[in-house]
């Protein structure tokens, strides 16, 4: 881990509103990431954890406060900028979030497309990922035919293939069984021992991995942190 900040929220507030009620997802929250570190946000469902995660990765904008990023605030970016940017970035969504109607190597890939990456190419790299995550057999499979576990290493694959310095996950074991769960959270280490910077929210902090920075949120704010 560096002394380099890659992720900096300042005063950081996200406000919904439901007609006279309001919901401070994250109420004057202010943390920074360490480049190179392993980050977990743990707490109840409502805590405001998924929020973070959003408002980090520049997948929404804030009701007021700062983010920023290597330094320089979110507000200054463009929507184009904003795009680039996120692609220094890799996201992992609890539910997996994979395209039906495409195989599993296309899913690891498609979000290279934008950049102009070439169908063979794409498929070289699918390929790498598929190798690395044990899933060599899985490339012309339907997500579909995939179990929760192979479905979410596919996730982390996507994630990886365009080779972000950060991964961004958002409660990626919760709908694993343990077995599955031990085997992504494992995937998630060895990322974050070759050097990427790892964000995840988790609800249990034992899930944490020994040596991580543990933030513990209650109503949209920081109650405590540990390293574990």
């Amino acid at each position: 881990m560096s002394d380099q900040v890659i992720l900096e929220t300042r005063n950081l507030c996200k406000v919904f509103r439901a007609g006279k009620s309001e919901v401070r997802a994250v109420d004057d929250l202010s943390v920074s990431i360490a480049a190179g570190s392993f980050t977990a946000l743990t707490g109840p469902s409502g805590c405001g954890k998924t929020t973070l995660l959003s408002l980090l990765g520049a997948l929404d904008r804030p009701s007021s406060g700062q983010v920023f990023f290597l330094g320089r605030e979110l507000s200054r970016y463009s929507d184009v900028e904003l795009a680039r940017l996120r692609r220094r970035m890799g996201f992992v969504f609890q539910n997996f979030s994979l395209i039906a109607g495409l195989p599993v190597w296309d899913n690891i890939t498609y979000p290279l497309i934008p950049r102009g990456v070439g169908r063979r190419e794409r498929r070289d790299i699918a390929a790498q990922m598929l190798a690395r995550f044990g899933l060599d057999d899985k490339a012309d499979r339907s997500p579909s035919e995939l179990s929760g576990g192979e479905q979410q290493r596919v996730a982390l694959a996507r994630a990886l293939a365009g080779q972000p310095d950060i991964i961004l996950a958002d409660e990626p074991i919760s709908n694993l069984d343990p077995v599955n769960s031990a085997a992504v959270m494992s995937c998630l280490q060895q990322i974050h021992a070759e050097g990427k910077t790892v964000v995840l929210s988790v609800h249990e902090p034992a899930i944490a991995p020994p040596g991580s920075r543990v933030i513990s949120m209650a109503g949209g704010r920081i109650q405590r942190e540990e390293i574990r």
